[in-house]
């Protein structure tokens, strides 16, 4: 809108020119409010959250706010068939969360009653209306009382963000001109400039804030869930995604090992594999007996080079080309890297009296603010399981909904960092 209307008024101001200098001027003046416009909207759909899923993988929250009991069809392309997504149906106040993909088309239609009709609708004939999922996140559909697919996502969020911003900028400078006086096109670019200035703080402040909000509620959800999986002795793993398998090659082998990998988050900032019988039962023992009977031991890489058998440091060796593979982008030397854990739980089963048990409680490796990683940081962290308790003992990932109970010889490798964008 804003580039045709500079297009037009260039053009009628060329063809007097005797005006066409001072209309230069305004052209120079739109042309930069159509371009504040866009980066505006850039700059504001930056703070929205980033998809961190699959790279087309979107999730869309639909909201019933009409009278009408509705149902949710996926359009199957290569069937030419509608597919029933709301299994029960909407009800006029309900809302649900679809999992999709970008490109997929949706349409919403309205439930007749038992006697085929829509008795909301003007003329009693069921109405329809349909949305397609964008590239862009924080996707939302309102069915509203007129039954049309009301949609947004972040990038029409941000635009009126900045429409709104320089709305607001051009109203002050109209109360603050003098209307006898001359504009000069070029300090009203300024002074619109310094005004969206402040309005970008303004945003981003409120972006902080949220962000605090559901850092918050988040790590309280966490302790709640933490609090769960404590108490509940029958929960199991989390149901992996999928599974494949990783072939481990070494010089000093003719073959190669296979290990089952259990995919339970596989995404560009976020992994969480299960590595079955990654530790043989050799290996746990002498991971045993290199350690104390509870706490902590850190065992550095000379250390692990001094240690009889060699089957730790077979054990980190393989550890090490693990995350080689599984973080495309980043090459993991062993010299520099973090001594090796080896951590007994104490008070395991029968804890003293108002004594917690040894525990992690939620928590984020390197911080939960989502800024740039910073060189010295982790990226990446592996568990292995040598023993295991009779209760309790699960590793839990609230945010993501998966937990995993442990089980001797499997390993858990957790990855929180994006390679391509830090």
């Amino acid at each position: 809108f804003f580039y045709m209307f500079v297009v037009s008024c260039y053009a009628n101001c060329s063809a007097n020119y005797s005006i066409k200098t001072d209309c230069h001027h305004w052209f120079i003046y739109l042309t930069k409010m159509s371009m504040l416009i866009s980066f505006l909207v850039a700059l504001i759909s930056l703070f929205f959250p980033y998809c961190a899923a699959q790279a087309n993988a979107r999730e869309v929250y639909v909201v019933n706010a009409g009278r009408s009991t509705v149902e949710l069809y996926w359009y199957n392309e290569e069937e030419d068939a509608f597919e029933l997504e709301s299994d029960p149906d909407m009800l006029p106040g309900t809302d649900m969360d679809t999992q999709t993909f970008v490109g997929h088309a949706f349409e919403i239609w309205e439930k007749p009653n038992s006697r085929g009709e829509c008795r909301h609708a003007p003329d009693g004939e069921c109405r329809k209306c349909f949305y397609i999922v964008t590239k862009y996140t924080e996707q939302m559909v309102t069915v509203t009382e007129d039954f049309e697919c009301q949609f947004e996502d972040s990038n029409i969020l941000a635009t009126k963000k900045a429409t709104d911003i320089v709305g607001k900028c051009r109203s002050e400078m109209k109360e603050d001109s003098d209307p006898d006086q001359e504009v000069d096109p070029m300090s009203m670019v300024n002074t619109l400039s310094e005004c969206t200035k402040l309005g970008i703080n303004d945003v981003l402040h409120e972006f902080q804030e949220e962000k605090y909000f559901e850092s918050t509620l988040r790590q309280r959800m966490a302790n709640l869930a933490h609090d769960y999986m404590c108490a509940d002795d029958d929960i199991e793993s989390t149901e992996p995604d999928y599974e494949n398998d990783w072939e481990y090659e070494t010089d000093s082998s003719d073959s190669a090992q296979s290990f089952t990998v259990q995919v339970h988050v596989e995404q560009k900032s976020a992994q969480i594999y299960v590595l079955e019988q990654f530790v043989t039962e050799e290996e746990c023992q002498a991971i045993l007996d290199a350690s104390s009977d509870q706490g902590k031991v850190r065992l550095s890489l000379f250390e692990l080079s001094l240690l009889e058998g060699g089957f730790i440091q077979n054990v980190v060796n393989r550890m090490y080309s693990y995350a080689d593979e599984a973080l495309e982008g980043i090459h993991f030397d062993m010299q520099g890297q973090e001594p090796l854990d080896i951590i007994r739980y104490s008070h395991a089963t029968a804890p003293a009296e108002n004594q917690r048990p040894d525990q992690h409680m939620a928590h984020c490796n390197d911080g939960c603010n989502g800024q740039q990683h910073q060189e010295g940081d982790g990226v990446a962290t592996i568990l292995m399981y040598c023993q295991v308790a009779d209760r309790g003992g699960h590793d839990s990932f609230p945010n993501l909904g998966v937990h995993v109970k442990p089980r001797v010889g499997d390993a858990l490798f957790v990855s929180y960092m994006d390679p391509a964008s830090q």
